[in-house]
């Protein structure tokens, strides 16, 4: 049978702040995104940050990664 890759998987945490203060952090790990550039726009609503990954022994993600960095300055 042939495998799909991941889609989105949502992590939870809950972490303290330096003031002590308890605060909630949802994590959005998107599958990747080999056929285009575009985040979904809900992201940009409700997003604080974003973490960008790309592979080390890969140029092209790299490049990915750069121009997505511009779409969300």
């Amino acid at each position: 049978s042939e495998s799909t890759g991941t889609q989105e998987d949502i992590y939870v945490a809950s972490v303290e702040t330096e003031r002590g203060v308890r605060e909630q952090l949802r994590l959005y790990d998107t599958r990747g995104l080999h056929e285009g550039l575009d985040l979904p726009k809900h992201f940009f609503s409700v997003a604080d940050g974003f973490v960008l990954v790309y592979s080390v022994d890969s140029r092209e993600s790299f490049t990915i990664v750069e121009l997505l960095k511009k779409n969300i300055d």
